[in-house]
């Protein structure tokens, strides 16, 4: 789950969702990062399976692989979320 041994987002999330049906039946989650949250993007999908359409999940961080020829080109953990993913 990424950089979490508890993803807490998601935590929060679930907790939410399953505590609150009447309030909350969808929620956003907005990664600002310079990591992509390839954990956070993980759990998202898994749920989607049994509850699609309750999780939105966006991400949006520095994805600059070295060896592209890119001066200064840095590589951050993961190194994953190079590609645009999006599920309908």
């Amino acid at each position: 789950c990424g950089f979490c041994i508890f993803n807490n987002v998601m935590v929060g999330a679930v907790h939410a969702l399953e505590r609150y049906p009447e309030v909350a039946s969808r929620v956003a989650i907005i990664d600002l990062d310079v990591h992509h949250g390839n954990g956070t993007e993980e759990l998202v999908r898994e749920r989607a399976t049994s509850h699609p359409h309750q999780l939105f999940f966006f991400s949006i961080h520095l994805f600059q692989p070295q060896h592209t020829g890119v001066p200064d080109a840095y590589e951050f953990y993961p190194g994953t979320g190079g590609g645009d993913l999006m599920r309908e």
